[in-house]
């Protein structure tokens, strides 16, 4: 009877150094050397998504002094004060939580038209570790809000361009 009891108490020595801690344990391979080497724990997906805010302004005329201005820093004004350089890009997720945040980059005046007399105002930002949603919320200012899917954003890069329409008062050029 007491072998019994011997080796039951060794079975559960055994059971119980094999057992761990009770916490998860980080699985590992046996290199061959005989070390245990744990495998590396993966990463959740994450995005960058790069974008610009458009001012648009078809209706501003520049005229002969357009190849002066050109590339010359620009911003939002009077009804379009919310695209600015430091105006918040907010990204929400399906659920409406918002999941990355980021700043507009300084304008930069870019020349359209045949002529090249019309211009908008360029406003880049970068929003880094967007995790995986189904659906993206993009915010800019006091605008309304752009909606893409994953598979969307993933076939556009992650660079996106959101495009609004203003009065031409509303795009001041900076010294």
């Amino acid at each position: 009877m007491k072998f019994i009891a011997l080796i039951a108490a060794a079975l559960l020595v055994l059971l119980a150094a094999c057992a761990g801690d009770g916490e998860d344990s980080q699985p590992s391979v046996r290199t061959p050397s005989g070390n245990e080497t744990p495998l590396p724990s993966p990463q959740p997906e994450k995005h960058t998504l790069q974008g610009a805010v458009h001012l648009g302004a078809a209706s501003v005329a520049f005229g002969v002094m357009a190849k002066d201005i050109e590339g010359s820093y620009c911003e939002g004004v009077r009804g379009a004060t919310d695209i600015r350089r430091g105006s918040e890009i907010a990204v929400k997720d399906e659920s409406g939580t918002v999941i990355g945040l980021a700043r507009l980059k300084l304008g930069q005046l870019r020349l359209l038209g045949e002529d090249k007399n019309i211009g908008d105002c360029f406003l880049g930002f970068d929003v880094h570790d967007l995790p995986a949603s189904e659906f993206y919320t993009i915010a800019a200012g006091n605008r309304p809000p752009a909606t893409y899917s994953y598979d969307e954003l993933q076939t556009k890069g992650w660079k996106i361009d959101l495009i609004f329409e203003v009065e031409p008062l509303d795009i001041d050029i900076l010294d």
